[in-house]
């Protein structure tokens, strides 16, 4: 065989391995939804304590509705309505990295 063949196999079985690799670890939307809980929560934190009780009891249901998953295959696309803002992130790799800084919704 070519060395040009070689290099052409070689490259498309580590092409076809990081892109199983990266199907199977793209997280799942109870992940994203734990994730986002966590940093809702500790934003929270020393404020009026009827609104972190209100967020202790919806806060996982308020997620969970206002979100909406786009699923490209190695990745997932999380872009959730929440408290006025919207956050958008992305999951690979078994992580959650938020897209910019959460925005003011109308």
């Amino acid at each position: 065989m070519k060395k040009s063949m070689k290099i052409a196999a070689v490259s498309a079985v580590a092409l076809l391995g990081l892109s199983i690799l990266l199907f199977t670890t793209k997280p799942s939307q109870e992940k994203y939804e734990s994730w986002l809980m966590e940093k809702v929560a500790a934003r929270s934190t020393g404020q009026d304590s009827l609104k972190s009780l209100g967020l202790a009891l919806f806060g996982e249901q308020m997620i969970r509705e206002g979100t909406t998953v786009s699923d490209c295959g190695i990745a997932r696309i999380f872009h959730t309505e929440f408290q006025g803002r919207s956050i958008k992130a992305i999951g690979i790799l078994g992580m959650v990295i938020p897209l910019g800084k959460p925005e003011k919704t109308g």
